[in-house]
């Protein structure tokens, strides 16, 4: 790797502070980043972007963290800008619970703590460079992989990783990089992340509907089983929204069908019945089925099955952790 990062790598700075900008700013140039804008809002940011999509990002999670999430958001689901794949450093003042949870599921590729060093911000950058983690693609979640082995979650089925083309290390590199295929390696990428997520929906789809199917009679279960059927009308339509003009637009009808069922038992959870559990079971299946041919009805039980036992798993230690404050 070179000392200096080559001039032509292009850094979209947005920082609210401007002592804090002006000191960053610096650090870039210092080590031959010569092309860098910087903002101290997200609007202005937003409009460079969609005329011009840097190969690195820094936000400021000052600027709320709200706003900035969705910020991060739209840029993952290809909804700002034409790559979603930039990548995100987000800086911050205190390393919140929240804050840091929030800016990780947005799909952030890093944090840095303020003040700013020099060591610090290289070593992010660096990093990004040579050892950029793949993406990986949930029902409600784009961007680099930062599960843990302790991670306990409800999609815990293999979820695959997807390398992305990342322009930053194209131009350390000293590549050339063609603006078509660039963009066609975009698309292609893009691709294999909708299908996976339409996938990954899919699975939540059969996971809400198992956990109808196991809810009891009880007050409280019934009560459960009205967030569950609203979850359910909830990722059923998004798979609708999503399948509209692809291939998989023959799922509509099962989308539907699954809809009119959850919708009914939202409206009057108490009416629950073998028939309707059933319903659910078969639909749920015929959607993973259509998505991904090579899955059986076996092994997506077995895989519906666990993610109901991690949920479980969670809600207990949840309410333990409730209990215990």
């Amino acid at each position: 790797m070179p000392e200096l990062y080559p001039a032509n790598a292009d850094i979209l700075l947005v920082e609210q502070d401007g002592p804090m900008r002006q000191n960053i700013r610096d650090i870039l140039r210092q080590n031959g980043f010569d092309r860098v804008r910087d903002f101290d809002s997200l609007s202005g940011a937003g409009g460079s972007i969609q005329i011009d999509v840097p190969d690195l990002l820094f936000i400021d999670a000052k600027l709320g963290l709200g706003p900035t999430q969705k910020f991060v958001s739209n840029i993952r689901r290809h909804e700002l800008g034409t790559n979603p794949f930039v990548p995100i450093i987000a800086t911050l003042w205190t390393p919140e619970a929240e804050t840091i949870n929030g800016l990780v599921d947005a799909g952030v590729d890093d944090l840095a703590i303020k003040p700013i060093s020099l060591a610090q911000l290289m070593d992010r950058i660096d990093l990004i460079v040579n050892n950029r983690k793949p993406f990986v693609v949930t029902a409600e979640f784009i961007g680099p992989d930062r599960r843990t082995g302790e991670r306990v979650d409800a999609e815990a089925i293999e979820i695959p990783q997807i390398p992305v083309p990342t322009t930053l290390a194209m131009k350390a590199r000293g590549e050339d990089i063609d603006p078509y295929t660039l963009q066609k390696s975009i698309a292609q990428t893009m691709d294999e992340i909708n299908n996976q997520r339409l996938l990954r929906i899919a699975y939540q789809i059969g996971f809400s509907a198992k956990l109808i199917g196991e809810s009891g009679d009880m007050p409280n279960k019934i009560k459960e089983r009205r967030g569950h059927a609203a979850r359910l009308v909830k990722f059923v339509d998004e798979m609708s929204s999503r399948v509209r003009g692809t291939g998989y637009e023959t799922l509509l009808d099962i989308c539907n069908a699954t809809r009119d069922l959850a919708e009914a038992l939202h409206k009057e959870p108490r009416l629950l019945d073998e028939r309707q559990v059933i319903m659910l079971k078969s639909l749920s299946d015929a959607l993973v089925m259509s998505l991904d041919p090579s899955k059986d009805t076996g092994t997506f039980a077995t895989e519906i099955a666990s993610m109901v036992k991690r949920f479980a798993h969670r809600a207990r230690f949840d309410a333990a952790l409730a209990a215990a404050e």
